[in-house]
């Protein structure tokens, strides 16, 4: 996942947004806008498209929810795991598919 673009309010705020991103979404090539939160169960910092072709977002800011799941899997250079989870009201589900220590749980998103 390419992160060829400058963040807009990279302060302490749950979601960040992107308005040039370039990534993948599966296995599909993808440049527009985006946002980015903190995943705790992996650590990293995961990300959903917002433009056409993107992912149903409601626009909150703070309580969030996205659709459909959102599907991350990391590099074996950065620990190789696969991540699942489902956004809705600022709560993140990891889904039991997820390779981490919060599989099956439901927590708060966090600022970052």
């Amino acid at each position: 996942m390419g992160l060829a673009a400058k963040a807009i309010n990279m302060d302490d705020t749950i979601l960040h947004h992107f308005d040039d991103f370039q990534g993948f979404i599966g296995d599909k090539p993808y440049r527009g806008t985006a946002e980015m939160f903190f995943c705790p169960g992996c650590g990293y910092g995961h990300w959903f498209a917002t433009g056409p072709g993107g992912w149903t977002w409601d626009g909150d800011r703070e309580k969030p929810t996205a659709r459909p799941s959102i599907l991350q899997t990391i590099t074996k250079e950065q620990g190789g795991m696969r991540c699942h989870l489902i956004m809705t009201d600022g709560q993140l589900q990891f889904l039991a598919d997820s390779e981490h220590s919060l599989a099956g749980t439901t927590v708060p998103m966090e600022a970052f």
